[in-house]
């Protein structure tokens, strides 16, 4: 049962019990399990692996599709660098890393 049958079904046993609002009281147990094998019968193993199998080639088609449709990229030459390149030592840029964080304390 949808949302709105079972809030259809409850406002039809609440009437039936006179409105007193004993709407699990007047509700049967039959009536409850009939409700959950009938949500029970919407989920089964064989229909989600079936809706996976699905959504999967769905995806593998996509992706192939997408993958065969879409233009070579262009690689053009990087343009020059608006600052001039220094060679730099390690050694140097490791002790003045050093002795930075010991003096600014991290």
């Amino acid at each position: 049962m949808e949302a709105t049958a079972w809030a259809n079904y409850g406002l039809g046993v609440r009437k039936a019990a006179g409105g007193n609002g004993d709407f699990w009281k007047e509700l049967r147990k039959e009536d409850i399990m009939k409700g959950l094998k009938e949500r029970t019968e919407l989920i089964s193993r064989r229909r989600i692996l079936t809706g996976s199998a699905v959504l999967l080639a769905g995806g593998i088609v996509g992706r192939i599709s997408n993958a065969v449709g879409a233009p070579k990229p262009s690689a053009d030459k990087a343009p020059p660098l608006p600052w001039k390149w220094f060679k730099l030592d390690p050694l140097e840029a490791g002790r003045r890393a050093y002795r930075n964080y010991l003096t600014n304390k991290g």
